[in-house]
């Protein structure tokens, strides 16, 4: 399921659609969000709340993706997994000896702890481990 979000109006749409289909039996699992630039801190925020669980996907590093981790971190209330391309972090272990742009070095240094599971679109064996990973990652540690 995918939204787009441009307005302060459409956040608000959004979130009561999201909060009204959660109650039914053949909800969506998994919604993506599209967010015009102006407001996308303010839907991170707000959809943080309205979800059981918050996927993050750390394979492009920036400065938002920096703001979003640092986010989820500050507020002990909320569940989350990380996710990565498995080519991009192997690429990022690498250059962390060469050296890693502020935002990659702080991101890494903030992952440090965390798991994150890795996934390969080029790779089908490999996503299917990923998506039994997933799966049982959820189910042991957020849904029991």
């Amino acid at each position: 399921k995918a939204m787009t979000i441009l307005t302060a109006g459409d956040l608000e749409n959004a979130r009561s659609k999201l909060v009204l289909k959660q109650h039914r039996i053949f909800s969506p699992r998994l919604v993506v969000v599209k967010v015009s630039n102006e407001l996308w801190q303010k839907v991170v925020k707000a959809f943080a709340y309205d979800v059981d669980i918050i996927l993050v996907d750390v394979s492009v590093s920036s400065d938002n993706l920096l703001w979003e981790i640092n986010m989820l971190k500050e507020q002990s209330d909320l569940k989350w997994v990380f996710v990565g391309d498995h080519e991009y972090m192997l690429k990022m272990e690498q250059r962390k000896k060469t050296g890693l742009s502020d935002s990659e070095a702080q991101i890494r240094n903030l992952l440090a702890n965390e798991e994150v599971l890795v996934y390969d679109e080029t790779n089908i064996p490999l996503m299917k481990g990923f998506s039994r990973s997933l799966r049982n990652h959820l189910e042991n540690k957020f849904l029991r």
